[in-house]
């Protein structure tokens, strides 16, 4: 695998690594890609070097990206927030990461819709409903209906239920019963809150920011880490174990 590294020097006989310090970076290392045309945005040297890492000290980070309105970060424009697995090298255990910076909102919000799917009415839930006089079970279904609807629009501070309830009442309905259904609907709300923030945090794992990705491929046992996928720019393989560093470098255009 050739890689290559862009740079304003055209004098460099090994390339360093230095933590570029700017948020939306990779963290510490020396940055290369294995696309020619992408080293190029970084400088108009293009250097060519080969990897004194190991493969087995190679974390491949495959991203699971989500969609969001914007960036991930300003100045990566295009790239997206996303999720990704990695085995530490000493227990085998899997780990997961999300690094969502200015797309927290937008994915959260997304996940939460998506995690009603497979929420259901707990036992308690149902046995709060079977209380409730048999007569009241349309107006309960559309009050239940409605406010669901609610909840997947994303929608969750609705009380659309209320109004329903108000005009029964109007209709004849009797208060405490009103009060009971409103307390089940409040409870289903509370229910499906706190499924959909559980669901959330199982996809999302650990959330962490971009430029911590050395860190953490550091902590799991790897030297360096290939990713792409997530920008549009192109894939990114950065060493940051100072071990292979420096490393021998050719101008090659």
């Amino acid at each position: 695998m050739k890689l290559y590294h862009g740079s304003s020097d055209d004098e460099l006989e090994e390339l360093e690594g230095n933590d570029p310090g700017y948020r939306g970076s990779l963290g510490y290392g020396l940055y290369l890609t294995s696309d020619e045309d992408f080293a190029s945005v970084f400088g108009k040297n293009i250097y060519e070097v080969e990897s004194p890492v190991p493969d087995e000290l190679v974390a491949v980070i495959e991203p699971h990206t989500y969609h969001c309105g914007g960036s991930l970060v300003l100045y990566t424009p295009g790239s997206a927030p996303f999720t990704f697995n990695i085995e530490d090298r000493k227990t085998g255990e899997l780990h997961r990461y999300s690094v969502l910076e200015d797309c927290e909102g937008e994915v959260k919000d997304a996940l939460g819709v998506q995690a009603l799917d497979n929420w259901k009415l707990t036992p308690e839930l149902l046995e709060q409903a079977r209380r409730l006089p048999t007569e009241t079970r349309p107006l309960v279904e559309q009050c239940f209906t409605g406010l669901m609807n609610e909840l997947r629009r994303g929608n969750w501070m609705t009380d659309a239920y209320e109004e329903l309830l108000d005009e029964a009442v109007e209709g004849g309905l009797d208060e405490q019963v009103a009060d009971s259904i409103k307390d089940l609907m409040e409870g289903i709300v509370a229910s499906a809150e706190a499924f959909r923030d559980a669901e959330v945090e199982r996809i999302l794992g650990e959330e962490t920011n971009l430029d911590e990705l050395s860190n953490i491929c550091e902590r799991h046992g790897y030297s360096a880490f290939h990713i792409d996928g997530y920008s549009p720019g192109g894939d990114e393989y950065v060493i940051f174990d100072d071990k292979y560093l420096p490393v021998p470098a050719k101008l090659v255009s």
